[in-house]
């Protein structure tokens, strides 16, 4: 590390470790070296021969001292912490880990550059390279604090190696007040604690106040759950996130993960955690995000107490705070207007085919399904009608014709065969309604195979709620299903083109069976 020592000045600094230790004063003098059985805070320091030394510390910790005020090493001693300018090199080369998640085994970083004022070199990517795995408590607590003058951007693969659920106060205010966000650096990178992933019950405090007072200005949304695998879930623990972006007057934005940057808290930032009454206070005290949700969004309270705030947003001492809130995305096919405080705020702009627009005692939009033997065409329909049809004719939208009503089947087709040897010796070109030429596929009761006389096949899958027929030619024809399944293969309802193209199948429920007689029918 460089430093601003005059000639005469003195430097000191400790380590609290066991293991073999060299240090260059980078005075002229000879490489000190130093050899520790057991680990104990031990003082090292130099009166200067010359001015603004380079300071040189290498070797091996073999074990760290129990105590979470005993950083392995800590340059933050008294006056001498404003002399260091610039740091280079890998602190992880030296005090590594040595059994993770072991206190006596896992190195400690506590306030080891806190007020360190006079760097104003940027942090190097490789500083805790050779620190992996499980964490301990307060690992990192304070570690930056009031580098005020220290240079950006924030390297993304600081932490890279540490794993598992994050130890209470691991990163109790890391970067307070730190310089490393400022000069245009100040979005924090979405993979700074993508190793870390599980339940959070044991995390308290672990993010409080992380980046408070500090330049940031915009924060990622996946930045506590980076992937699927990489995710940190459960209840927080009490004031797991308090403060942590406190006093970042310049924060104004959320980076969701498709690129667009938002200015209000995504409820997504926080999907995989369950409820906690108060992880969360204060967490944007003093920010620029957002006190009410944008449009097509609503005020959400899924995981955090609805009473309670994400933090405050201060605008002077004689104003009252206004909270500010989670948002979370009207379900698909709904809007809101702006500042919404519900999900029963959110319309529906549109219903699907069998579903009307039902409008309840409140005030508030919902799609309702059309009761059985009804339907609708879907999107603003306020009401549904009956599908029974007559003989050749079909309940079903028209060339152009979006409106779901009973239509007359196309030329060559009819409707209303009592069985399946009647359909046949209508239309003798296919066979496909014997029940013995429908053949199960895959094990799966709902999906068959269909062969025509003239080899042509088509399949069908068969649902619950929909079904499909595709073509040997690629072309496929679906339509929605509630009583299709129960019919094939016996009195069957089909409507066949007698050129031997199409076959149409049976596909809702506004048929009615009479005696063996299907009346009316479905077809799309």
């Amino acid at each position: 590390m460089t430093t601003d020592v005059l000639r005469n000045g003195s430097y000191r600094f400790t380590i609290s470790a066991a293991g073999d230790f060299y240090v260059n004063w980078g005075d002229g003098s000879d490489t000190e070296y130093y050899h520790f059985d057991t680990p104990e805070v031990r003082t090292f320091e130099k009166t200067m021969a010359v001015d603004n030394p380079t300071i040189s510390l290498s070797g091996n910790a073999t074990e760290y001292l129990v105590d979470y005020n005993a950083a392995a090493v800590d340059f933050s001693i008294d006056n001498t912490s404003s002399h260091i300018t610039g740091i280079y090199g890998s602190l992880g080369a030296i005090f590594g880990t040595i059994t993770p998640g072991s206190k006596s085994g896992q190195p400690m970083f506590k306030e080891t550059f806190a007020n360190c004022s006079g760097i104003t070199s940027e942090i190097p990517a490789d500083l805790f390279n050779g620190v992996y795995g499980e964490t301990v408590e307060n690992m990192f607590d304070g570690t930056f604090r009031n580098t005020n003058n220290i240079s950006g951007p924030l390297p993304s693969n600081l932490f890279a190696n540490l794993t598992g659920t994050p130890a209470g106060m691991i990163f109790y205010r890391t970067f307070e007040g730190s310089g490393v966000f400022n000069n245009g650096n100040g979005e924090i990178p979405a993979n700074l604690f993508a190793g870390f992933n599980g339940d959070m019950f044991a995390s308290s405090s672990a993010f409080y106040m992380t980046f408070a007072n500090t330049g940031v200005t915009i924060v990622p949304e996946n930045l506590f759950c980076y992937d699927s695998d990489h995710c940190l879930t459960g209840a927080p623990d009490e004031d797991m996130f308090g403060s942590t972006f406190a006093g970042c007057a310049s924060l104004y934005g959320i980076r969701k993960t498709n690129g667009t940057i938002v200015d209000y808290v995504p409820e997504s930032m926080f999907a995989n955690m369950s409820e906690s009454n108060i992880a969360v206070i204060t967490m944007f005290d003093g920010t620029q995000l957002a006190t009410s949700c944008p449009a097509n969004m609503y005020k959400s309270s899924s995981w955090y107490n609805s009473a309670e705030y994400l933090g405050y947003r201060l605008h002077n001492e004689d104003e009252t705070p206004e909270p500010i809130v989670m948002c979370a995305q009207c379900p698909s096919g709904t809007v809101s207007s702006a500042g919404s405080a519900s999900i029963d705020a959110c319309q529906p702009v549109s219903c699907d085919i069998d579903y009307y627009m039902y409008t309840d005692g409140n005030g508030n939009v919902h799609c309702e399904p059309c009761a059985s033997g009804t339907h609708s065409s879907g999107g603003q329909s306020t009401s549904c009608s009956s599908g029974v049809c007559e003989n050749n004719e079909y309940f079903g939208a028209g060339n152009g014709d979006a409106t779901l009503m009973c239509r007359t089947c196309p030329s060559g087709a009819i409707t209303g065969f009592d069985t399946n040897e009647d359909a046949i010796e209508a239309f003798p070109e296919f066979s496909t309604l014997y029940e013995n030429n429908i053949v199960r596929q895959g094990g799966n009761e709902n999906e068959y195979l269909l062969t025509s006389k003239d080899a042509a096949t088509v399949s069908a899958y068969i649902g619950e709620q929909s079904w499909s027929l595709t073509f040997e030619d690629g072309n496929t024809i679906s339509g929605y299903s509630g009583c299709f399944s129960n019919a094939w293969g016996k009195k069957n309802q089909v409507k066949t083109i007698k050129d031997g193209i199409d076959v149409f199948a049976h596909h809702n429920c506004a048929c009615s069976f009479d005696g063996n007689r299907w009346v009316g029918s479905g077809f799309s």
